[in-house]
Formats: C-alpha cells, sequence, structure tokens
C-alpha cells in the first residue's frame, strides 16, 4: 500500500539487542544503554572533576579536614583575643567550622602558624583573597558560647572578656574590619594626619566598640550610611596616642602589617602642638 513501510531495525552498540530507531542517527536502544557507552571505564584516564564525581556517587568522599592545634584555644592570650577579633570581623561560622577570608595572605599564613595547621592556606578561586579553615565542635561550641552566630553580620555582640584582652580582640576587629589612613587633605599640609575606622553593621558591635573607646577616654565620631553599615573613627592626636598604645604595647603582638605601619610612622612623625603660637610681648 501507498505511504505503508516497515522501519528497519539497528543493533544497539551497547547491550547488542535489535531496536527500532527514533532517528537515521540513533544508535543505542535507550538512554541507559547510551550512558553506559560513554561512562569512562574504570582505571583510565580521566578529569579531577570526573574522578571527585566517581567517589562522591560511590560514597567514598568526605569533606576536608585539616587537623589543628585545640589547646590553642583552651588558655587566654594576646594572640587568642587577636584571632578572636578576625573571627569577628572576617571570619564565619558554618556548623563547627570557622572560617577566616582575607585579602591578605600573611595575616592567613599568621592564623595558621598561630594554630599549628600545616599547609592550611586555601586560595579561593572566585576572588583574590585567601582563607583558613577549621573544624572542632569544642572550640565552634567556646566561640557560640562567646556570642558568635552563624550570622553574625548584623548580630555579632562585642564578647565578654578578660578585661586585660580586650585591646588585643580591637586590634583584631581593626585589622579585619577597620582602616588606618594616613592623608593630607589641608592646602600646604607638611605633616599628614592618621584615621583610625572600623566598620560594621551589628549595632551591639558599635555600642561594645564605643564603650571600650570610652572606658579609656578616647573621643570618637560615629556615622551611619542608608544602608545599616556604621563607622566609628577617631583622629584626634591625644587620642590616637592612646589607642596605638593600647593596640600595639610591645613590636611583637600579632597584628597586620599593612594597618600598623601607618600607624607606626605616624607616631615617629615630630608634629606641634594642636593651638596657635601666639608672639611674645615685645615689652
Amino acid at each position: 500500500m501507498w505511504g505503508s513501510h516497515k522501519k528497519a531495525t539497528k543493533l544497539c552498540e551497547n547491550c547488542g539487542e535489535p531496536f527500532v530507531p527514533r532517528r537515521k542517527t540513533s544508535t543505542y536502544c535507550s538512554k541507559r544503554c547510551r550512558g553506559a557507552a560513554r561512562r569512562i571505564a574504570e582505571g583510565a584516564a580521566m578529569s579531577q572533576r570526573t574522578l571527585a564525581r566517581r567517589r562522591r556517587e560511590q560514597g567514598l568522599s568526605r569533606p576536608a579536614f585539616y587537623p589543628f592545634n585545640e589547646e590553642f584555644f583552651h588558655t587566654w592570650s594576646d594572640d587568642l583575643a587577636w584571632l578572636l577579633g578576625l573571627i569577628w570581623s572576617d571570619g564565619c561560622l558554618k556548623g563547627d567550622s570557622v572560617e577566616i577570608v582575607s585579602k591578605d595572605r600573611d595575616l592567613i599564613e599568621a592564623i595558621v602558624t598561630l594554630i599549628g595547621q600545616e599547609e592550611g592556606v586555601k586560595k579561593r578561586k572566585d576572588a583574590e583573597a585567601w582563607y583558613v579553615c577549621f573544624t572542632s565542635q569544642e572550640v565552634a561550641d567556646w566561640l557560640r558560647s562567646l556570642g558568635l552566630t552563624v550570622a553574625k553580620s548584623f548580630s555579632a555582640t562585642f564578647p565578654a572578656l578578660p578585661p586585660a584582652y580586650e585591646a588585643a580582640f580591637v586590634r583584631g576587629l581593626i585589622d579585619g574590619d577597620g582602616s588606618v589612613d594616613l592623608s593630607s587633605r589641608r592646602p600646604g599640609q607638611q605633616v599628614a594626619d592618621l584615621r583610625v575606622r572600623l566598620v560594621g553593621a551589628s549595632p551591639a558591635m558599635r555600642d561594645g566598640f564605643s564603650r571600650w573607646l570610652a572606658q579609656y577616654g578616647i573621643p570618637y565620631t560615629a556615622s551611619h550610611s542608608h544602608d545599616r553599615v556604621w563607622q566609628v573613627t577617631v583622629t584626634k592626636q591625644e587620642s590616637l596616642r592612646v589607642l596605638y598604645r593600647l593596640l600595639y604595647p610591645t613590636p611583637e603582638v600579632s597584628a597586620l602589617a599593612r594597618k600598623r605601619r601607618p600607624f607606626d610612622l605616624w607616631m615617629a612623625t615630630p608634629r606641634a602642638r594642636p593651638g596657635r603660637r601666639w608672639p611674645r610681648d615685645a615689652s
């Protein structure tokens, strides 16, 4: 009859069974056979991505774990308080894991040295930044008891620390979310001005940092932007000297060199006392 015909059968290239192809170019009887034929054989060369997928499908993969010295968190020290400041600023809590990200590799290297994590410096693939990650339920529970939360940007609180270590904690905050800037804005200015600023979004952190400055008689200015971000700034000369002695009591304390350097330079530069010099009475 006109218009009637029977499609020719083919043999599947994978299982060898005859089948009626839907298309002239079909060579497999089903998607399963097509997938099985294209699957890379065990032992054959494959990419790291394919190898990782194979291990994940077989249940052989597990989260990377990098051991570190948990005893570092058992005793209060200047270095521990500084590290807490970095966690509260540039860090985050993910379950029982703590991750700290920074664009300053030397900062991450200093953290790795403190916690004793060999080869702990990792580079982020999506940005020019480095990070360190360590996992411990004991340490995570202790950080939570101090007030660290998963989503801390708007809810972080200024933790209750031993008073002797609060300055080191503030140094970590400034190394993470602060800035130390030298600038000459006035015409004919011969000596640069210094401005130390801490930026954040948590009202509780702003209030805690402001109280800490106030207890040492350090005046500051506070301002807010439309997106709930605040900044607390210290600019007066005598206040900056007091702040410097608190943050950097010795040259050996842990600190981000990029932010300490302008403070050291400002402290070492002679400058006139504030106020106008009146001429002596000629009589």
